[in-house]
């Protein structure tokens, strides 16, 4: 059902695709890469993120602007010269995901054409927002995904037969390919294709959806000549069918005066728990199963909820029923959104990097979770409902530079 378009992507040149490109970051416009910035002058992440020495948005914004415009001068960004589509491809250990780039229309997610399955926070929207409104810059892609399509799958399979314009391995071995679609039978194939699929659902960027939005919404009560035409009427987008689709959980970090023998002696007295191996941590491998980190020691519980009756999907939700059963009655966390007792950590995490950050950041407790299902997330959406705040973390997570949607 979506509304696609071709665009004319920024892409790194040819010699620096590897100095601009730079995998992931939850916060790129945080201060804290100022260091790193210095010592690597090509790095996309100088167009989000100006010397911190210029306070006023103004002057931060217009030297993004100036930055730009050296990087095209030095070929370090090159604009292809023909609206196209890409196909990205990321391999992580032989395990490859495969998605079609392209620009969509904010009406899209305007009318819920596009589902969602969160609330966006005001001021994160709105930063985005300033950003897109300042710069004209469409950084990173919403990941939007679909059921698999064979036809749309067949023009992916032969145009990735061929030589990728980009390749190249990350610092973490992650390998990333990037072929165009720039024959004008291949996009008005797939132009028609998606106007026909549906449902498709927001995975990854309901922030930059709707920052999106907003700034399109803005653009076309100030043109007078507006036609629908603009770029400033779709956002940079990359769908990939649900079985290229990794997602995980966000494990719960805890800060409680409650005593760990307390709260082995509750859970215990109302679900099965056990300990687990000390030296590991323990990540859930089914629905309904629990870990939890306390006093150096790992357990793992389970909460049988198949014979209680749940009102809505999202009751359905492992994270669902923590909340109601674990982190509410004995945390007294009540609001998850705004609650300093509680923090978060991607199921990504190794054991050593989840330790870490527990001991770290002084949580006393952890839990992880067994990751929601696509099809889950699905019924959620499709049910108009909306998902705890930290219930996914997806994957893949879109690098930094690759290509660019440009608003002029």
């Amino acid at each position: 059902m979506p509304v696609i378009k071709p665009f004319k992507g920024l892409k790194p040149g040819a010699l620096f695709v590897e100095k601009v490109v730079l995998n992931h970051i939850d916060n790129p416009f945080s201060t804290q890469h100022q260091q790193w910035l210095q010592t690597h002058p090509e790095s996309f992440l100088h167009l989000l993120n100006p010397e911190i020495d210029l306070q006023n948005h103004e002057s931060r914004f217009g030297n993004i602007i100036v930055k730009l415009k050296h990087f095209l001068q030095q070929h370090i960004l090159e604009r292809d010269h023909k609206a196209c589509f890409y196909i990205y491809r990321l391999t992580v250990d032989d395990q490859s995901s495969t998605g079609i780039w392209t620009c969509t229309l904010l009406d899209d997610y305007l009318n819920n054409s596009i589902k969602k399955h969160e609330f966006t926070q005001p001021e994160k929207e709105h930063q985005l927002y300033q950003f897109i409104q300042e710069t004209g810059l469409d950084c990173i892609p919403v990941l939007i995904t679909y059921k698999f399509d064979t036809s749309i799958d067949s023009v992916v399979n032969r145009i990735i037969k061929k030589s990728a314009a980009l390749s190249f391995l990350d610092t973490d071995k992650r390998q990333h390919e990037l072929w165009m679609i720039d024959k004008d039978e291949d996009i008005e194939f797939l132009e028609i294709q998606f106007k026909i699929l549906k449902p498709v659902y927001i995975a990854d960027g309901h922030h930059r959806a709707a920052a999106f939005s907003k700034y399109g919404i803005s653009r076309r009560k100030h043109n007078q000549q507006h036609n629908g035409n603009e770029e400033y009427n779709y956002f940079s987008s990359i769908y990939f069918p649900s079985t290229d689709l990794n997602i995980f959980s966000y494990s719960r970090l805890i800060k409680s005066e409650l005593k760990a023998d307390n709260l082995i002696h509750q859970i215990k007295s109302k679900y099965q728990f056990e300990s687990v191996a000390k030296e590991n941590c323990f990540y859930p491998s089914k629905k309904g199963e629990f870990g939890l980190f306390a006093n150096g020691q790992w357990y793992k519980f389970y909460i049988d909820c198949d014979d209680q009756e749940s009102e809505t999907r999202v009751d359905q939700l492992d994270v669902s029923i923590l909340q109601k059963h674990i982190l509410e009655p004995l945390f007294e966390i009540d609001d998850p959104r705004n609650n300093k007792k509680l923090g978060f950590a991607p199921g990504t995490f190794t054991c050593r990097e989840l330790t870490t950050k527990i001991n770290a950041e002084g949580y006393n407790y952890a839990i992880t979770l067994y990751p929601i299902s696509v099809d889950e997330l699905m019924a959620v959406a499709d049910a108009g409902e909306i998902m705890p705040p930290k219930s996914t973390w997806f994957e893949p997570k879109m690098p930094l530079g690759l290509v660019t949607h440009f608003i002029d």
